[in-house]
């Protein structure tokens, strides 16, 4: 078994109409024959959302319990054992409508839409329940596309909540592309057009080259859409009056030659009251068609013109996109109600590691911070440098600088306790009337818990954020002795002959110390107790706090783990938050790719324990 796979599946459940969705968590999905499993990055929510979850829309006719919603972002978890081009950490997009494979007249909508009759129900209630509101969910392997990460992040800059919109544009695609066949030189009138997807579709279509006029009844309306399409030679409009007449010679008019339109797309859903099949069908020679689902065809296509560059997504496009976290979901619902065309509300069940990252650990979204050395610093020791960097390369540590430095003079302010079985260095804020609500810990470089610099630091911690601050002894006394920084500084700066002969049997001493230290200490471990050790702190001192864990070198790899989003006895995520330096043993993509909350690394330019290959791989996850 793997020991990095996800454990759990955080997901939102509807159970009743009468209920409201809960967080819950699932057993992450295994991927099968014919199935992909992929880690969710970002859904779109539609305006009227919570009108069915509530039961006021019984058109798409769901089945429950079921986790709702459709088609995603998402990146490639796991594939089952007949895929041949789809593999784990491709970015793709889900495409939610799905056909039965022995019945291709029964379909449904993963987590949207139930379906027809009983085939439907049973197709709904079957593999492809559950929709796209947990962080991985398990799609047909046909119904995902595989996305050009490289052109669209890299390149464009977009973000999942960017890509998501080619859900929309897809679903024009069926209409424009699949059912009417529209030409570039073309005229089309969509109508009404100033909804979401009257929108999409007018953008659609002036990307395929036609002419577009838009109706409606708000001039308003129009206007703003005029404006959102940057008031395109090929784009007009006309306001509708309700003298059909009139407003037939008005768009006759608007149309480049006069005569009129190759295609009308009505977005309305409205119903019939007379036949005009006679009229329109035979005596004019037109065609009315309807048309539900889009074809692997209209998403293949609509990919490419987003990938070219044809239309444009995000910041690019004009739009905006607010987004929310599971946990947020109510809120997120009741923004979407003022959802339309290029104003988008999502919603990230897991984190986005985006090219360009930076800033904070904020609202679920993971920074990768860097910062620069002096120039040569990391060389200008030489040959000794490189003796030294082979030897460290075999133990736990990333290099000889993680045994460098200065002791800085104390006091420190705090106190040592025992706390869980643990020594423990506290230290709250000094000013008078400050209480600390919340904790942070403190996870140790080799030196331990009782170097005067870590104190010191931890004090300043306390100062500035308000917080309680532990440093526990997770090597119950067995840190690197201070002493040996005078050794190691010996190893880099010994010149001359003397030099020579010296440093073979330094390097000796400093191993002779580092060895035992290490193998004592090694991450993976000390890793249960520093887990117990936050399990009774939440339990306990934590049960209502927010709980940060701080980890330098060292401490940098348990505090990754702590990160991923284990439970605590009492339910709760044992942290809310993790920043690590200069991390030592992080595997990547393995302990990168399980993130499950806010979490910062800061690195150097020229980082042994992290280089930038390894870097640029972590942010891809």
């Amino acid at each position: 078994m793997n020991s990095h796979a996800p454990i759990r599946n955080s997901a939102l459940w509807l159970s009743s109409f009468d209920k409201p969705l809960e967080l819950v968590y699932l057993p992450v999905p295994e991927a099968t024959a014919g199935s992909v499993v992929v880690k969710v990055l970002n859904t779109v929510v539609f305006p009227y959302a919570e009108d069915i979850h509530q039961g006021r829309l019984p058109v798409f006719n769901l089945t429950l319990p079921l986790v709702p919603h459709p088609s995603h972002i998402g990146r490639v978890h796991a594939v089952g054992p007949d895929a041949v081009l789809t593999k784990p950490g491709d970015l793709v997009f889900f495409s939610a409508p799905i056909s039965a494979r022995d019945d291709p007249d029964v379909g449904i909508i993963q987590g949207h839409h139930g379906g027809e009759g009983s085939r439907g129900i049973k197709l709904m209630q079957g593999e492809w329940r559950d929709g796209s509101l947990q962080q991985y969910q398990k799609v047909p392997l046909e119904n995902v596309f595989i996305l050009n990460e490289d052109r669209l992040c890299n390149q464009f800059g977009y973000t999942p909540a960017d890509l998501h919109e080619i859900s929309f544009y897809t679903i024009s695609a069926g209409a424009l592309c699949e059912a009417a066949e529209l030409r570039a030189g073309e005229t089309i009138i969509v109508g009404p057009a100033t909804g979401t997807f009257g929108g999409i579709t007018s953008d659609l279509a002036l990307a395929l080259g036609a002419n577009v006029i838009a109706i409606g009844r708000n001039k308003d309306s129009l206007e703003r859409l005029a404006k959102q399409l940057e008031h395109h030679e090929r784009f007009s409009y006309v306001v509708m009056t309700g003298d059909d007449e009139a407003d037939a010679a008005a768009i006759r008019k608007a149309s480049p030659d006069g005569r009129g339109a190759e295609v009308y797309n009505d977005w309305a859903s409205g119903a019939l009251t007379g036949s005009p099949y006679f009229s329109a069908a035979i005596r004019a020679n037109l065609k009315i068609i309807g048309k539900v689902i889009v074809s692997r065809f209209g998403i293949d296509l609509t990919i490419k013109m987003v990938q070219s560059g044809v239309l444009k997504l995000g910041k690019r496009g004009g739009s905006t996109h607010k987004v929310y976290s599971l946990e947020d979901h109510h809120e997120a619902f009741h923004q979407a109600k003022t959802n339309g065309f290029r104003v988008y509300t999502n919603i990230a069940p897991n984190p986005w590691w985006g090219p360009g990252i930076r800033g904070g650990a904020v609202d679920g979204y993971v920074e990768l911070g860097y910062v620069e050395l002096p120039p040569g610093a990391a060389k200008n020791a030489g040959f000794a440098f490189e003796l030294f960097q082979l030897a460290f390369s075999r133990i736990e540590m990333a290099c000889v600088d993680c045994y460098r430095g200065h002791d800085h003079p104390g006091p420190a302010s705090g106190r040592e306790i025992k706390l869980h079985g643990y020594d423990v260095y506290v230290t709250e804020p000094q000013a008078e009337g400050r209480t600390a609500k919340e904790l942070i810990v403190v996870l140790s470089d080799i030196f331990g818990w009782n170097t005067t610099n870590l104190r010191r630091l931890a004090d300043s911690y306390a100062e500035r954020t308000g917080c309680k601050v532990y440093i526990p002894d997770f090597m119950h006394g067995t840190a690197a002795p201070p002493s040996i920084k005078k050794v190691i500084d010996r190893i880099l700066n010994e010149r001359g002959l003397w030099g020579w002969l010296v440093k073979p049997w330094l390097v000796l001493k400093a191993l002779v110390v580092f060895l035992p230290c290490t193998i004592r200490n090694n991450v993976e471990k000390r890793y249960p107790g520093i887990r117990n050790f936050l399990d009774d702190l939440r339990c306990n001192e934590g049960a209502n706090s927010k709980i940060g864990v701080v980890g330098f070198c060292w401490g940098a790899y348990s505090a990754t783990r702590l990160a991923h989003g284990d439970l605590a006895r009492n339910g709760k995520t044992l942290i809310d938050a993790a920043y690590t330096a200069h991390p030592s043993k992080i595997k990547v993509p393995q302990d990168i790719e399980e993130i499950r909350l806010p979490y910062s690394m800061c690195i150097g330019d020229i980082d042994f324990a992290m280089p930038l290959p390894k870097v640029q791989q972590a942010a891809r996850w």
